[in-house]
């Protein structure tokens, strides 16, 4: 895409569905600066805006700007900027009525107002304007999510099994996701982890793509969910270790946040998470948490087939004394670890295998821990190794990428952190002499907080 043709052009371009990733640098930066600054008011449309292509492109770039901005800390502010963003769109296909990109977007907030059956209508609206594949398969599932929040799984599994068909490479693993989430559902649980490792394995890789991390989190706690479920409980918990690597605050399970009505991609059925977010609490060992979760799933109502074993977990942690919980002594766990990045002749695997033989390496760092650590703490660190298969030099990265700030709290577990990695962690010798360049992120399990 060519940004010389002019600010209202690129911005056509850049929101019409074929350019959705656009990666043009000067086009974003562009976009950033032009439609900002035409976002002025709450609440309906500015006068200067009229009809054409330049109107269009106009109140599209301002409802994908404003769809864009973080939610401000208000019951409605989510609620108020849809409606919003609706209106502006409204106006737009009222100018345009053979525009696919507004007919799309605009069926996309509907469905994020959770209003399904409007959803479908609005997609289906979007869908007889499409042509070529890079605007049919956004449609059709758009169209199968729509379906799917209006409880029509079998309508909405169909669509989804037509867009496996055409889709690229890119977006097949999240068709793969919202499929095994809906088998799941219907109960059909060897289908739906089998969906699941499908999406696993389209995306593995060190590094995982960044716009793949999220999709990948989401299918590992799917497939350790659907494990779980069918009463595979060792490999659900390998799964979730996995998983939590991926998301180490819980933050894509959070039901105020990514889970919920409102966003892109709610969990189905609705209140499922609470599910998905006990059963990683329960293995991350914070059985309180687990137990209010799961509380929480089987208040819902949601997915009544997976109740019983909801309630299975529930007198389990009943049983442990969850409900009743004892001061303990500080101590903490690597419980995963992710090369995510391995220059040299050792591979990523055997140097996630050495810290899975050292899982309480950290252990006596675990006391200079500042008081307000959070249970689940990553530890992103650089680390060097030489052709003895001995780590020669080990530094945790301090500051925005980490869940630790530069206090001297945190400086003193850093080092001690530092200094047990160089002294104690030790891999198989690698195939040469060459030392090893290698970044990790460390997923610790902090118990008995004061």
């Amino acid at each position: 895409m060519e940004c010389e043709a002019g600010t209202v052009e690129c911005l056509a371009g850049a929101f019409s569905m074929r350019h959705r990733f656009f990666s043009n640098p000067w086009c974003c930066l562009l976009l950033a600066v032009g439609a900002t600054a035409d976002v002025r008011a709450d609440t309906g449309v500015d006068a200067a805006v009229g009809g054409g292509s330049a109107a269009v492109a106009e109140l599209l770039a301002r409802a994908r700007v404003e769809l864009a901005r973080p939610v401000q800390p208000s019951a409605n502010s989510g609620v108020e900027r849809l409606e919003r963003v609706e209106g502006w769109l409204r106006h737009a296909v009222g100018l345009a009525p053979d525009h696919f990109a507004a007919h799309l977007l605009l069926a996309e907030v509907i469905l994020r107002e959770g209003r399904a059956a409007d959803a479908i209508t609005a997609f289906e609206r979007a869908c007889a304007l499409a042509r070529g594949p890079g605007e049919v398969f956004p449609c059709g599932r758009g169209l199968a999510a729509a379906r799917a929040l209006d409880g029509q799984y079998e309508d909405a599994l169909d669509e989804y099994a037509r867009q496996l068909e055409i889709g690229d490479a890119q977006i097949v693993p999240d068709v793969l996701v919202r499929r095994a989430e809906l088998l799941m559902a219907l109960g059909r649980l060897v289908d739906a982890e089998a969906s699941f490792a499908k999406a696993i394995a389209r995306i593995a890789g060190a590094p995982v793509p960044h716009d793949q991390q999220a999709i990948l989190a989401r299918a590992l706690f799917g497939q350790a969910v659907s494990l779980d479920r069918a009463g595979r409980d060792g490999e659900a918990r390998r799964i979730m270790w996995r998983a939590i690597a991926m998301d180490s605050s819980l933050s894509s399970l959070a039901p105020e946040g990514g889970a919920a009505l409102g966003t892109e991609r709610p969990f189905l059925p609705i209140g499922d998470v609470y599910y998905y977010r006990g059963l990683a609490l329960l293995v991350l060992g914070d059985a309180q948490a687990a137990l209010d979760a799961f509380k929480q799933f089987v208040a819902s109502t949601a997915a009544p087939r997976w109740r019983k074993r909801a309630e299975d977990h529930l007198l389990a942690l009943a049983a442990s004394g969850a409900d009743a919980p004892a001061a303990q002594p500080r101590h903490g766990t690597v419980v995963a670890s992710a090369t995510v990045d391995a220059r040299g002749p050792l591979p990523a695997p055997l140097i996630d295998a050495a810290w899975k033989s050292h899982p309480r390496l950290l252990e006596p760092c675990m006391a200079r821990l500042p008081p307000n650590a959070p249970r689940i703490l990553r530890v992103p660190l650089l680390l060097e190794i030489d052709g003895k298969g001995i780590s020669r030099r080990a530094r945790v990265q301090l500051g925005e990428d980490s869940d630790f700030g530069l206090s001297n709290d945190w400086r003193d577990f850093a080092a001690c952190v530092e200094r047990r990695v160089e002294a104690g962690l030790h891999t198989v010798r690698p195939s040469d002499m060459r030392r090893t360049s290698a970044r990790i992120e460390l997923v610790l399990a902090i118990g008995g907080r004061p």
